[in-house]
């Protein structure tokens, strides 16, 4: 199946950064996490940043992607290594994405309320709420990332090996 429609090209620097922007998410969320550590929070009060962080955690472990997230990157991958298009497989992941994050981000939000009537001091509830933004903003990158692998827009070992491989199955 060839494309529908003539796709745009990315440049190299964009297609490089959207790739990378779940990382520096995850790092900006870390520097945050040591700067609130060793700044804003007394040493008292660790032990409370350290459970909502786990209770966030456990939270993560009800939305599972089950492997499908993996099943339609290969499908896109051998997609476009076919000549096909792979705008499907970018809205289904998108899809699965954005949902499983946004129901993800509504219940970490929705674990403030509980830990304030557990005791943990109300200062440290905007924790919460930043670490479901982070997980936003993730949801966002993460299938913009996908696109750009899966048209090879940004060169992983794992997306060379796999897509050359299939290329050269069907050569």
């Amino acid at each position: 199946m060839k494309p529908s429609s003539k796709h745009r090209e990315e440049s190299r620097v964009v297609g490089v950064i959207l790739n990378y922007a779940q990382t520096l998410v995850s790092y900006g969320l870390a520097v945050a996490y040591v700067v609130l550590l060793t700044r804003y929070i007394p040493v008292e009060q660790y032990g409370y940043y350290n459970a909502i962080a786990s209770f966030i955690a456990i939270i993560g472990l009800l939305f599972p992607t089950l492997g499908i997230d993996n099943a339609i990157a290969k499908e896109a991958a051998k997609a476009h290594a076919g000549g096909g298009d792979v705008i499907q497989y970018y809205s289904a992941l998108t899809a699965l994405i954005v949902v499983l994050s946004v129901t993800y981000a509504i219940a970490s939000a929705a674990l403030a309320p509980v830990l304030r009537a557990h005791g943990v001091p109300p200062a440290l509830s905007p924790i919460v709420y930043l670490l479901a933004a982070g997980n936003g903003a993730s949801a966002l990158a993460y299938p913009m990332g996908f696109y750009l692998w899966s048209i090879q827009r940004t060169a992983t070992p794992v997306s060379y090996i796999l897509l050359r491989a299939h290329e050269t199955r069907h050569d």
